[in-house]
């Protein structure tokens, strides 16, 4: 019995975190090296360049949208268990038939925008021309950094 509940608690942890921690630790690590006040396109950080990409918020199970493509992700969501804390965000990764969730841990270094807050932000404080999204198609996608209350945050958006 004891086994069986560690081998459920085993899938369900790596269904929440595909693709491999290996590819998270990538991202992150790409995400980290992007200067503040900057803005860098997902396919530059990424691997999985042309994908829709969407970004969920801590505490957020799924996308608070309503369209098709977010009702999908919400369904493969909901399926896969996932779940959301205030120690974690994650980017969505829409592919062909597919699905991987890369999940990222918060710090002073790494935090994440809330879109309602990019959007009260003084002008100039986000790179000129991005335009911060909920989800953006792969190849219009972008990440711009920025420093705020001295924490470096990212949001997904895309460049005008």
């Amino acid at each position: 019995m004891r086994k069986s509940i560690v081998t459920l608690l085993l899938s369900v942890a790596c269904i929440s975190c595909s693709p491999p921690s290996g590819e998270a630790g990538k991202l992150e690590n790409a995400l980290l090296a992007i200067p503040v006040g900057s803005s860098v396109r997902f396919e530059d950080l990424s691997q999985f360049a042309g994908r829709t990409i969407c970004m969920v918020q801590p505490y957020q199970d799924s996308l608070a949208l309503r369209d098709p493509l977010a009702d999908q992700v919400n369904e493969y969501l909901a399926d896969q268990g996932f779940g959301a804390n205030e120690a974690y965000f994650a980017f969505v990764l829409v592919g062909d038939n597919e699905f991987d969730v890369v999940k990222l841990p918060r710090s002073d270094k790494l935090d994440i925008l809330a879109l309602h807050q990019a959007s009260k932000l003084s002008r100039g404080t986000l790179p000129q021309g991005f335009v911060p999204r909920k989800c953006v198609t792969g190849p219009d996608a972008a990440i711009a950094k920025i420093e705020f209350m001295g924490r470096a945050y990212i949001r997904l958006g895309r460049m005008q």
